[in-house]
């Protein structure tokens, strides 16, 4: 259900004057006094040719398919914003370099055009969003749009309250079944299957796991080691599995992806680090690895609230949850609150 980002606005205010701290409610209690919009549903773009490519070579490399990838953005209701992406067509991947992409919001009402930014030499875009430019706490839908073509990307922006609590959650052999990790010896083979179409199988009772710590009042985030270019399959798995909305994080460069704690370790505890840098609060975790725990555990996250999944469970004094989260939820599963952070 959508709800105006004025709307919003207003309720936030009354947010920030019941909890001074700007801490929001105990876990487990509803945010009635904060307003928070999810703006989704409106229309992307037309998929039309805006303006003549200023290059001919990207014309050439446009023939192939396009492969652009757009992060989603997570910022507070005091900071600025950067949306970034990756334009690149073809299956090896071929940058679109010096060329115009815009970017678009959701408002709850119609698209706005946020502004455009020229793509560099490898492909990307940082366009930077100034905080009093933004909608207001909640979940707004970006799209972006190459100009000389028309192709389109998607993400998210999220701008959370400061002092959000946030749950993150690990994908690959957390959320999932399978751990690619198992392939850190044949690097090329690590994520092939999902670009491939596998679909890899989830956990069971992952979903309602996710869920139930959303109708808590938690922010979901899906920290993940996966790379980039698998950001847009890595949405619509959690979509199609049912897992409760929340921004997905992943590896922007190779060196991050490598299974270890310098790699995809380092990776998670930086980005965690960030975020507690802006203010929120990761305050559960879950994961399936030694990198997960050790990424964790460099955040703050008490033991008590990091849950392992698979062989690791346990390990240095975090909770193990075994093959499934069953069991798990039967101490996380609350009747539903009638609140705007908690998602269906």
């Amino acid at each position: 259900m959508k709800c105006p980002a004025l709307l919003a606005l207003l309720l936030l205010g009354c947010a920030a004057e019941a909890d001074p701290r700007g801490l929001g409610p105990e876990p487990g209690q509803p945010r009635e006094q904060v307003g928070f919009a999810v703006c989704t549903d409106a229309p992307p773009p037309a998929a039309t040719k805006v303006s003549s490519f200023r290059h001919t070579s990207s014309t050439l490399i446009s023939f192939a398919s396009a492969w652009h990838t757009a992060d989603d953005v997570v910022t507070t209701d005091e900071a600025d914003a950067t949306v970034r992406a990756k334009l690149a067509y073809g299956s090896l991947s071929k940058d679109l370099e010096d060329e115009w992409v815009e970017v678009f919001l959701d408002d709850c009402e119609t698209l706005v055009r946020l502004g455009r930014a020229r793509t560099d030499d490898d492909g990307r875009i940082a366009l930077t969003l100034p905080w009093d430019r933004l909608p207001g706490a909640g979940q707004f839908a970006l799209h972006l749009r190459v100009e000389g073509d028309g192709t389109l990307a998607r993400a998210s922006l999220w701008v959370l309250p400061v002092g959000t609590r946030l749950a993150v959650f690990d994908i690959d052999g957390t959320l999932t079944t399978s751990d690619w990790e198992l392939f850190e010896d044949l690097l090329d083979d690590l994520f092939r299957p999902i670009l491939a179409g596998t679909t890899p199988d989830a956990r069971a009772g992952a979903a309602p796991t996710t869920r139930a710590r959303a109708a808590q009042g938690y922010i979901p985030v899906y920290l993940t080691g996966r790379p980039y270019w698998l950001t847009g399959k890595s949405r619509a798995w959690l979509e199609a599995q049912g897992m409760a909305a929340g921004p997905v994080i992943t590896a922007r460069r190779t060196a991050q992806i490598l299974p270890t704690q310098s790699g995809v370790g380092a990776f998670k505890a930086d980005t965690l680090a960030e975020l507690e840098w802006m203010g929120l609060l990761p305050e559960l975790a879950y994961g399936n690895a030694t990198t997960d725990i050790a990424a964790y555990a460099e955040a703050g996250i008490e033991l008590a609230s990091t849950f392992i999944l698979g062989r690791h469970g346990g390990e240095g004094g975090t909770v193990a949850l075994g093959d499934d989260y069953e069991a798990h939820l039967e101490h996380v599963d609350l009747p539903a609150i009638a609140q705007p952070f908690a998602r269906p």
